[in-house]
């Protein structure tokens, strides 16, 4: 307890005692006070049992009212400390919350992620084992399947495609957060972790944030397709009954869409294995089923019709290899019934064949004639001389058969339909894969209209301008793939030269006295002489060895009318990328003017470039992985030495020394800078924006090794190349420094509207397709414009072989030996002419 006395302190002093020693104090016993009534009311204002003297009294009820200015900004302050300190333990441990739960979305992303790639690894097991049993093609590019994981996996666009890239290298993304990347108002560049290597404390944001890609309808019915409903239920809960409204609606639009009959038959020419069109990637696995069972039944048919050939040629030559036949087949007394059985020999050859042997029939009526008409003729000929000698006989002669050629051209009619469904295949497994696909698509005059101006000197007028376009899907694959060419003008010749052929013949014969058995059979030898019986290699072997050489070069050529089409093509366009690939770009250095930051022009540049493309796109796309570009991209304008963009509204110039200083730019030239403009060994690109000169960037251009040995094939074959183009370094006189511009037509085509920048579109209409790269397409179509070639040289090889047939037929009936030859012989005479036709397409189109 203290005590105190009031002659012994100030109230100052008291005061402070009090608030030191409240709880302890306690009046001394002989201090008496005389209140007056009217101060009773301040007793509350101090401890019930504590007695002041009056004037210390109402000291200490003044200071307590207003107490030291001091002690209240410290009691503030340690109320507010307190205050700061509950809420960071609030933030650290909402923090802590937020990122556990990233945490564990992370961990299902990842599981999402694994299950979903197991379902591809299914899935491509799947159609693996569709092609198990199949023979050819398919089993001779199996990596094709791949592309199921990429129906699953696929990123939505390239962007994505980049991000995810990002991800597994664990690499940062710099995202800006002001508009201008320049100068004071320049933002604060925040390195945000993604993936799996983002942390707790990383502020990671997740609407931003590069996403796997979703399905789509065509993934749900491929899933569905394959038999994976439990995976599907599981992965989007979807329930029983919408798993068999899908398959309904697929089943039904099998029949309608999907693969539904087109209207008009005649468009589309010969039956087709395939009835219908092809319009998702959801219908591959029941066209490849349908391929699988219409493999097996052509493989068959061709086994069983060669079966037949072989005994028709024992059953005919007989007498000539010294071989016995049964008694009741004696073609001397039971002649009919040896007529007879080889007549069924025909018969039973040309089942298989007959949808094609009656198309043929059809198409002869309009004029058109195709190999199926040399069966169809064949056999209708074949059919009236065996009626002949069933109902005529032989009047007393030997009986010798002639119907081997008619079962050889079956037999290669059944070949024929090989090399047509295989090259329909792989066409097939090049437009269904879902990767982007370089296809050549036609130009409209308006379009070309660059194209012709800068070719003028080469074309005549209402020039043919192809272009080298890019798509995700083939329309139409089946409709082209149908088509029939009528270019086969020595098919028609050669039928009715064989025709007027056999007709002379019997007459040639009948004046030579010879007896009409002898005439007829004279007549039906010279005919199959003369017949082009080898057209089914003539026509039918280029395509499948253009087909062949496309498929391993990752492209194809679709149908057979594609070839007539391009070979009146004057002028293919391709894109300045495909040219100079990025692999041979390189920005050797940069040099910054004023107060400009690296990444900032860098950025500008890569956002010009992102929008415009070409091979910069893909170089700076490459070097700003991490700091990234702006979408938020327009093109002012373009010109031939420049590109006025506005990037995140703000005016960026890039362009040529010339470019710049038109525009009001200072251009700095350094020591070097005239002998690299001059010879072009490395171009220099000048960058402004924010009405300044920036940097200067020195890049370097190579051009593909192989582009100029193509430039050679197509010139060979009248095509001119151009290159379209909106970089400003990329000119004639660059591709001057690579490719001689007076031995060759190329020029670089300038790009100048926003409408002509390359873009992938949705689908095109073509009937030459890669999977793999520009260059592949043009090789292909080169090979495509020399089928032509190969089938004009192949008719005249038929020609000569008629007219040999016709001498050589002539010389046999005067002399009366046609009849005693054996019909082996008259297959030695064509497969003598078909070794030239087969030589001849191997290696032109090779």
């Amino acid at each position: 307890m203290v005590n105190y006395d009031k002659d012994d302190m100030s109230a100052d002093e008291l005061v402070r005692m009090l608030r030191e020693n409240m709880d302890d104090i306690r009046p001394i016993d002989d201090v008496k006070t005389v209140e007056p009534e009217t101060e009773k009311d301040d007793e509350d204002d101090v401890a019930s049992d504590v007695v002041f003297p009056i004037s210390h009294k109402y000291k200490l009820r003044r200071e307590k009212k207003h107490p030291n200015a001091d002690d209240m900004r410290i009691a503030e302050e340690a109320r507010l400390a307190e205050e700061a300190r509950i809420a960071e333990e609030a933030r650290l441990a909402e923090e802590a919350r937020i990122a556990e739960e990233k945490r564990i979305a992370e961990e299902k992303r990842i599981a999402e992620e694994a299950r979903i790639a197991e379902e591809a690894r299914r899935a491509e097991e799947e159609f693996k084992a569709a092609l198990t049993d199949f023979e050819g093609p398919a089993n001779e590019n199996t990596g094709d399947f791949d592309d199921v994981k990429t129906n699953v996996l696929s990123m939505t666009d390239e962007s994505h495609r980049q991000d995810e890239v990002a991800r597994e290298l664990g690499a940062s993304i710099i995202s800006a957060d002001a508009e201008s990347p320049s100068g004071d108002d320049a933002p604060t560049w925040n390195f945000q972790p993604i993936g799996k290597f983002a942390s707790a404390d990383s502020d990671f944001d997740e609407q931003n944030a590069p996403k796997v890609a979703e399905f789509d309808k065509s993934d749900y019915e491929l899933m569905v397709a394959l038999g994976l409903d439990d995976e599907l239920t599981k992965t989007v809960s979807m329930d029983k009954a919408d798993l068999d409204k899908m398959r309904e609606e697929m089943d039904g639009r099998s029949e309608t869409e999907s693969l539904g009959y087109l209207t008009d038959p005649e468009e589309v020419g010969a039956p087709s294995i395939i009835s219908g069109e092809y319009k998702s990637s959801s219908q591959n696995k029941d066209i490849l089923s349908k391929y699988k069972k219409a493999h097996k039944v052509l493989a068959i048919n061709t086994v069983v019709i060669g079966i037949l050939t072989l005994i028709s040629a024992l059953l005919e030559n007989a007498s000539f290899i010294g071989l016995k036949l049964p008694g009741f087949m004696d073609p001397k007394d039971y002649s009919v019934i040896f007529a007879l059985v080889d007549i069924q020999l025909i018969l039973l050859a040309a089942a298989p064949l007959y949808r094609d042997i009656f198309y043929g029939i059809k198409q002869m009526f309009k004029g058109k004639f195709i190999p199926e008409s040399v069966s169809a003729t064949a056999v209708i000929v074949s059919i009236i001389y065996s009626a002949y000698i069933c109902i005529k006989g032989t009047k007393g002669q030997s009986l010798a058969m002639y119907n081997l050629p008619v079962m050889f051209i079956l037999f290669f009619h059944s070949i024929y339909q090989l090399w047509s469904f295989k090259r329909e295949f792989m066409a097939f497994k090049i437009i269904s894969s879902r990767k982007v696909k370089y296809a050549v698509t036609r130009m409209s005059d308006e379009e070309s209209f660059p194209e012709q101006a800068a070719f003028s000197e080469y074309l005549y007028d209402h020039p043919v301008v192809f272009s080298c376009s890019r798509t995700s899907f083939i329309d139409k694959f089946y409709k082209t793939s149908n088509k029939k060419m009528y270019i086969h003008a020595g098919i028609g010749i050669g039928l009715i030269f064989s025709v007027l052929a056999a007709v002379g013949a019997y007459f040639f014969s009948s004046y030579l006295a010879d007896t009409t058995y002898a005439s007829v059979s004279y007549a039906y030898i010279t005919f199959l002489i003369c017949a082009p019986l080898g057209s089914f290699v003539a026509c039918g072997y280029p395509f499948f060895r253009v087909a062949n050489s496309s498929f391993e070069n990752d492209s194809a050529v679709i149908g057979t009318t594609v070839t007539s089409d391009i070979v009146d093509a004057s002028v293919i366009t391709i894109e300045d990328r495909d040219v100079y690939l990025p692999s041979g770009v390189k920005v050797k250095s940069v040099k910054v003017y004023g107060n400009n930051r690296i990444d900032n022009i860098i950025y500008n540049v890569a956002s010009v470039f992102a929008k415009a493309g070409g091979p910069l796109a893909d170089v700076l796309d490459i070097a700003t992985l991490d700091l990234g570009h702006s979408e938020n991209v327009e093109l002012v304008s373009a010109s031939q030495h420049g590109i006025e963009a506005l990037v995140n509204g703000k005016r960026v110039f890039v362009g040529r020394r010339d470019y710049m200083e038109a525009n009001g730019f200072s251009a700095v030239l350094d020591v070097d800078d005239t002998k690299f403009e001059t010879t072009r060994e490395l171009s220099i690109m000048y960058v402004a924006y924010e009405g300044n000169l920036a940097a200067k960037m020195y890049i370097q251009y190579n051009i593909d090794a192989e582009f100029e040995f193509i430039l050679r094939k197509l010139y060979r074959q009248g095509m001119c190349v151009g290159i379209r183009s909106f970089d400003p370094n990329i000119d004639d006189e660059l591709l001057s420094k690579s490719i001689d511009l007076e031995s060759y037509p190329v020029r670089v085509i300038r790009s100048t509207e926003e409408e002509q920048i390359p873009t992938v579109s949705e689908s095109v209409e073509s009937g030459i397709v890669s999977r793999g790269s520009a260059k592949s397409l043009l090789k292909t179509l080169y090979l495509a414009t020399k089928v032509t070639m190969s089938l004009k040289t192949n008719r005249v090889i038929k020609v000569l072989s008629c007219i040999v047939a016709v001498l050589f037929a002539a010389f046999a009936i005067f002399t009366h030996s046609l009849g005693s030859i054996p019909s082996a012989y008259v297959i030695i005479y064509h497969l003598i002419w078909m070794i030239p036709t087969y030589l001849i397409s191997k290696i032109f189109l090779h």
